[in-house]
């Protein structure tokens, strides 16, 4: 890699490498392969029919498309267009949908069947394409081979520059509706080319992703691929019985995962296969990466502290022997385009060693997040250079290294995905036998947390916990069905407002019972 990134746009990255190397892999699916050049022209294709339908330079465009050639053209078309991607959770219930929708305004619609079936019920505005193999359904609406096979002009030229927007990716940060977190083409290539440098990426390397594309993580392995001027593989979805099989098949050197899909490789028994494969290094967030290093004989693991809002702040790669002893809470060094602070409770900078809130800001405009899109419109200090509180612990040690303790507020994170708790409980008080609720996480086997679901039933009611359950499943996405359902007498309350401790809850030691 010779060329920088931090002042291109990511269209024009695909542009450059398409023209240097045409012929070389960029793309590895299930389905085959697909060089620089044909990939380009593709994109080139989808970009122009997008912006005959009407897409311009800042409008959004909603997919929920799976992992696959539909989604990387979305992807790259959309940010050639200066318009911004927004895939979401294809999980999301009607409800949840229409909010998020909502508060966005998109342009256009690129969904599955299923998710195209909810924007029908919900009558949203705006282009509606159908892909993933659904089929068109009402008037106005168009198939994705459309797009293929459009014979539109070239889209006229578009100056995209390094601060516009490329992506939404939405995250809670807190307990309420997921937020919009705009992000720019410099956040985006800026971060994963600090992850290609950090792994010395070759144009002989193949990055591997296999997460959910409305998750920042596997752009890790896309935009990993544009940068070095190599190749990546893309699996359609985490395949706990195939990874291995995949990583072989694939050719990949450098994973991508993050703390639960690693753990559950881990729970795998031990086989003569463990350490047959092609694979040299693994992108960890979170998760027993020392286990797995050892286990699976990587020479690599990249380790990192980081959000949705600002990437990855601090990172470090060790080597195998490295990562055997570091300690559990080393998260790395903090990014040459980034600046970081530890806030101790009082408000002042905590001393070296000393704990406290970490806040982080940009020292290169656009290398975080540009603030978050609501109904209202964009909301917050574009340039990144305002210091960010993550409500995360930390310290920093004399030689800058940082070390993270946890999160310091009641967010939940549910194997890989944020819990807008405040709706689930919305949800669950809709039940009449329901007085109060309350959501919090526990500890995880698998890492991060499980849902545990804490009910006060109104007097002279009787519930129980499958009957909860039952009545949860068809209103909300599986991943905020909670594990465990509490019966509680009363609630531990704050003094002044009422509120509901959650901490006291889960202090108070409540036996636990599976729904």
């Amino acid at each position: 890699m010779n060329d920088p990134v931090r002042d291109t746009s990511v269209g024009e990255l695909l542009d450059r490498r398409a023209r240097s190397h045409p012929r070389r892999v960029f793309a590895v699916l299930a389905d085959g392969e697909i060089g620089y050049g044909d990939f380009n022209a593709t994109v080139n294709r989808v970009a122009a029919a997008l912006h005959a339908l009407g897409v311009a330079k800042g409008d959004r465009v909603v997919c929920t498309l799976p992992n696959g050639r539909e989604m990387l053209y979305v992807f790259f078309a959309v940010a050639r267009l200066g318009a911004v991607n927004v895939f979401i959770n294809p999980q999301y219930d009607v409800g949840l949908f229409g909010a998020v929708a909502g508060s966005i305004q998109p342009k256009a619609y690129i969904l599955d069947a299923d998710n195209m079936a909810k924007v029908r019920q919900l009558g949203l505005a705006g282009q509606r394409i159908v892909g993933a193999g659904g089929e068109v359904g009402e008037a106005g609406e168009l198939a994705f081979q459309a797009l293929l096979e459009s014979d539109a002009a070239d889209a006229p030229p578009v100056t995209v520059l390094p601060g516009d927007p490329v992506q939404y990716i939405f995250t809670s940060g807190t307990t309420g509706f997921p937020k919009a977190c705009i992000l720019s083409h410099r956040a985006r290539l800026s971060l994963s080319e600090h992850v290609v440098r950090l792994f010395g990426a070759r144009d002989e390397d193949r990055f591997f992703g296999c997460l959910p594309n409305y998750h920042g993580n596997l752009y890790f392995a896309i935009l990993g691929g544009l940068i070095a001027g190599a190749s990546f593989a893309l699996a359609d979805r985490f395949h706990a019985s195939r990874y291995w099989d995949l990583v072989r098949s694939f050719q990949a050197t450098v994973l991508v995962l993050h703390g639960v899909p690693m753990n559950i490789l881990l729970q795998a028994p031990p086989g003569e296969q463990d350490r047959r494969h092609p694979a040299r290094g693994v992108l960890s967030v979170g998760g027993r990466y020392k286990e797995f290093v050892a286990r699976f004989g990587l020479n690599s693991v990249l380790v990192n502290y980081g959000a949705t809002e600002v990437g990855l702040t601090s990172l470090a790669v060790l080597s195998s022997w490295a990562a055997a002893r570091a300690p559990a809470s080393f998260v790395g060094w903090v990014r040459d385009d980034h600046e970081l602070r530890i806030v101790r409770d009082d408000g002042a900078t905590a001393a070296l060693g000393e704990s406290g809130e970490i806040q982080v800001r940009a020292r290169v405009p656009f290398t975080t997040f540009s603030g978050y899109h609501t109904a209202d419109g964009p909301q917050g200090q574009a340039d990144g250079l305002a210091w960010y509180s993550t409500h995360d612990r930390g310290s920093l040690g004399e030689d800058g290294a940082l070390q993270f303790f946890g999160r310091m507020d009641d967010s939940v994170r549910v194997k890989g995905e944020f819990v807008p708790v405040d709706y689930l409980e919305g949800v669950v008080r809709e039940h009449p036998a329901v007085e109060d609720c309350a959501v919090v996480g526990i500890p995880s086997d698998l890492g991060e947390q499980d849902l545990a679901l804490f009910v006060q039933t109104r007097a002279g009611e009787t519930l129980s916990g499958i009957e909860l359950i039952e009545h949860l499943r068809p209103r909300v996405p599986k991943f905020m069905v909670p594990e465990l359902v509490e019966f509680v007498p009363d609630f531990p309350r704050a003094p002044a407002t009422l509120k509901i401790q959650k901490k006291r809850l889960v202090e108070m030691n409540v036996s636990r019972r599976p729904a």
